[in-house]
């Protein structure tokens, strides 16, 4: 088994860069879905915010160019980061299988849904077939990401526990 990759130092302009990113990405990413939720159930918007469906639909359309906008920007910004931030990602022990698994499968899921948004969006001319099926694989690709959110955390809320036991145990050993 390999040694375990860091990833880069706290307080470092990688990491600051790593994490505006990662929550610039996660709050459009849960904008979206929110908005494409309620585009979706017009019941449901009807009962909690009235109508504002073209309002909606603009929100969500700008939230989708901000979400595409923002890779394009950090490749061109800062291409090597991007190329460690993956590599760090692929190289990272067994253990971090669910990290890997999850980057994985927001990779996926944001390209399908890039594509299939963009095809919603700019009203392309396809069969009913197709458009049924960008519509689906649009659906199943946010229910994807929408279920890795609760993943993602109690990940992260057990890398927390798992480093405060750390921290909680080497004090003891030197306090002895």
């Amino acid at each position: 088994m390999g040694a375990r990759t860091q990833s880069p130092p706290i307080g470092s302009t990688t990491e600051h860069r790593r994490r505006i990113f990662h929550a610039a990405n996660a709050l459009t990413t849960i904008g979206l879905i929110f908005t494409g939720f309620l585009i979706t159930y017009p019941d449901l918007r009807a009962q909690l915010i009235g109508g504002y469906a073209l309002q909606l639909a603009e929100w969500h359309r700008l939230m989708a160019l901000a979400f595409m906008a923002m890779p394009v920007a950090w490749v061109l910004k800062t291409p090597t980061e991007l190329l460690q931030t993956v590599s760090w990602h692929l190289r990272s022990t067994w253990l971090d299988l669910w990290r890997k698994a999850h980057y994985g499968i927001c990779l996926v899921a944001s390209a399908i849904l890039v594509v299939t948004g963009t095809v919603l969006w700019l009203d392309i001319e396809v069969s009913h077939t197709t458009l049924d099926a960008t519509v689906g694989a649009h659906v199943v690709s946010t229910w994807v990401v929408f279920l890795t959110i609760p993943l993602h955390w109690l990940s992260v809320a057990s890398r927390v526990v798992r480093a405060k036991r750390k921290q909680a145990t080497e004090r003891s050993h030197k306090a002895v």
